[in-house]
């Protein structure tokens, strides 16, 4: 029985933990540094680029809102011009219809006088309705007096 015990014993190798634990340990190592590779690689052939578009892309909306800033200034600028404009305009109306009826009560034609009138009168209400609350304090005193030409 002693041979018995002397072949099992010797079928039987001994585990080493130092060795088992050694050899899992380096494949554990190259596992993570194989993984860390690959997402080294996916970051520098994907990430990457798609930053630099970003940054591009940025940079482009940058421009344009500065561009859109730019338009929005000069857009603003032209509508006060338009709307000086505009107030100019009805005030020559009714200059115009002032002087038309002066040159119509010269020329003894009261109906023609009266309609430049209305027209003048108008304008001024057009005039009134534009320049808003705080400049209306002449329109009121300047119809009357036109009415009673």
């Amino acid at each position: 029985m002693e041979e018995q015990e002397t072949i099992q014993s010797e079928a039987k190798p001994e585990i080493h933990p130092k060795k088992s634990l050694g050899g899992s340990l380096r494949w554990g190592m190259v596992t993570v540094l194989a993984f860390g590779l690959g997402a080294l690689i996916i970051l520098l052939a994907l990430y990457v680029p798609n930053w630099q578009k970003l940054d591009k892309a940025n940079a482009s909306l940058i421009s344009k809102t500065d561009q859109s800033s730019t338009l929005q200034t000069g857009n603003e600028t032209l509508q006060k011009n338009l709307d000086s404009t505009t107030l100019h305009m009805y005030v020559l109306k009714a200059l115009s219809g002032v002087s038309r009826a002066s040159l119509a009560v010269t020329a003894n034609d009261y109906a023609g006088a009266r309609l430049s009138l209305i027209q003048a009168s108008e304008a001024l209400d057009t005039l009134s309705s534009l320049l808003g609350t705080d400049h209306k304090m002449c329109s009121v005193p300047c119809k009357r007096v036109l009415l009673r030409l």
